[in-house]
Order: C-alpha cells, then structure tokens, then sequence
C-alpha cells in the first residue's frame, strides 16, 4: 500500500511541476522568442491532455493520503486546486 502511494504522490508531484514549469515557461519564451508565436502554441490540447494526466493522478494521492493523516482540509483544498485547473481550462 505505502508503495502504491509513494507511486502515486511521486507521481502527482512530478505533473504538478510540469504544469508549474509550463506555465511559467511558456511566456517568457513568447517575450523572448517572437519566432516562437508561428508554431501554433495556443493549441488547447496540451492543456486537456495535462488534465487528463493530473485529475486522476492527483484525486488518487489526496484520498490516499487523506486516509493516512485524517486531514480532510487538505482533501478540501486539493479538490479546489482541481476545480481551478478545470475552470481555467474551460473559461480561459
């Protein structure tokens, strides 16, 4: 079980980072790199596909996690993160 959920932390983790590298990287090459904006990287389907990958991922390691340190304010606070992630992706 433990293995299972280092797995799935680790996992969350390294998406997480992902997402945070992405977001912050890709504007700065926009500034920086004016040849970049002709590659067609407003496509949404990155950002679907990392929802896809981070959704299930991560409401896996909250509820495993939840399970073992009965802190359900963290579980609240996860779900709101996914919330925002859906909504940003839906409305941005």
């Amino acid at each position: 079980m433990k293995t299972t959920q280092a797995i799935t932390d680790k996992l969350a983790i390294g998406l997480s980072l992902a997402c945070i590298t992405h977001c912050l990287a890709l504007p700065v090459l926009l500034v920086l790199l004016p040849g970049i904006a002709a590659l067609q990287l407003d496509d949404e389907s990155f950002h679907l596909w990392m929802l896809v990958a981070v959704i299930p991922s991560s409401v896996y390691a909250l509820t495993l996690g939840c399970k073992q340190h009965k802190r359900y304010q963290l579980l609240f606070l996860g779900f709101i993160g996914i919330v925002l992630m859906i909504l940003a992706l839906l409305l941005g």
